[in-house]
């Protein structure tokens, strides 16, 4: 059985995402996005920003990079995961292994 690894943010893109294929040719895209809260401190509300890496790969990465800019705000559903790089093996960043994305339609001016 597997244990719960379960995620779903809302943000914004902080920058373009960016494409690349693998040696397999799967597709892969990386992405941050920007997410934010309000927390109450005594009387006030404060603004707490975290950013999150976003890893997508196959055909969803290539409609992730058609679709999305900076500033896109998007729904992400995925899971933890904690790359490594290399034979090393050397922890980087946990980031967000997505597996659905959904875009939020984008604010018209005026």
């Amino acid at each position: 059985m597997n244990d719960l690894n379960s995620v779903i943010l809302e943000g914004r893109l902080t920058a373009e995402p960016e494409v690349g294929y693998e040696d397999t040719g799967r597709a892969v895209c990386r992405f941050v996005i920007a997410s934010k809260r309000y927390h109450r401190v005594d009387d006030k509300y404060e603004e707490e920003i975290s950013h999150f890496g976003i890893v997508v790969h196959d055909r969803l990465a290539e409609i992730c990079h058609e679709n999305l800019h900076e500033q896109s705000g998007v729904r992400v559903v995925g899971r933890l995961r904690a790359e490594t790089c290399g034979a090393l093996k050397k922890a980087r960043p946990v980031v967000i292994r997505a597996e659905h994305i959904e875009f939020k339609p984008e604010k018209r001016k005026g």
